[in-house]
């Protein structure tokens, strides 16, 4: 399955590139800094990524794991960071996605029935909000997180997109119990080769592209390794991010076979 990265997209006069083929669904994986503990900065520079993924034709943007409060989890102890389902602070985010005709994936630590959910918050077009809580949870999250106990899909332009946050990546049933097209983890990754490594087998596990979303800059105490981009269903890395600094990554998927 051939997948054409942001470096080929990018017209010989650099600039924006051309409307994707009929039936090519676009992602763009933003690797952008989080603030900590302040999330209508964060919600405001997402914005601002979304109009400029839309600008490109993208069909789905999605954002590293908790980008809209930041990884810090001493904070999360302190109760600082916590959200609610309902709250008004997705809005912008669910008018760029209608207003664009675009989808979403942007991710927060959200409080629900008393339980802290560590969320991905997909949001269609349609104002529509799926909500994933991480069912496999890091060593350091169990103490902040309770773990979610159902896999989310949610179908953008005919595909089906399995979503997944960091530690879920690790757990191979994850992405082989779930039929799907596409799978796109937000994530916080800080070492490069373990990354590229751990994905690749994923890809090739299910035999399905693997998309992630990494951080750019510091978060949780160390620095990202950024590397955010593509692996294809033989395992193999495809070129994504050109370092570890704030940038938009395209991916151009064909259309399905069959």
């Amino acid at each position: 399955m051939p997948i054409t990265m942001a470096d080929d997209l990018i017209d010989e006069d650099g600039g924006l590139p051309a409307q994707p083929d009929p039936g090519v669904l676009r992602v763009a994986l933003g690797q952008v800094p989080a603030m900590p503990s302040d999330s209508r900065t964060n919600l405001t520079s997402q914005v601002r990524w979304v109009h400029r993924a839309a600008t490109q034709h993208v069909d789905l943007v999605i954002f590293p794991a908790l980008s809209l409060t930041g990884y810090e989890m001493f904070l999360l102890s302190e109760g600082k960071l916590d959200l609610s389902l309902g709250d008004p602070i997705v809005e912008p985010l669910q008018s760029a996605a209608a207003r664009l005709g675009l989808t979403v994936v942007t991710s927060a630590p959200l409080l629900v029935d008393g339980d802290r959910l560590l969320t991905s918050l997909a949001i269609s077009p349609d104002g529509a909000v799926t909500v994933y809580a991480q069912q496999w949870l890091a060593p350091e999250e169990k103490t902040f997180f309770t773990a979610g106990s159902q896999a989310a899909v949610v179908m953008v332009r005919g595909r089906r997109v399995l979503l997944a946050l960091g530690a879920d990546a690790a757990e191979p049933a994850h992405i082989v119990s779930t039929p799907a097209d596409l799978y796109c983890v937000s994530g916080r990754w800080f070492g490069r080769t373990a990354m590229e490594n751990h994905l690749g087998q994923r890809a090739s596990l299910a035999g399905i592209p693997v998309l992630a979303a990494n951080y750019a800059g510091w978060t949780g105490g160390n620095e990202s390794c950024g590397a955010s981009g593509a692996w294809g269903p033989d395992g193999r890395r495809l070129a994504g991010a050109r370092g570890a600094g704030a940038e938009l990554v395209l991916v151009d998927l064909p259309p399905l076979s069959g």
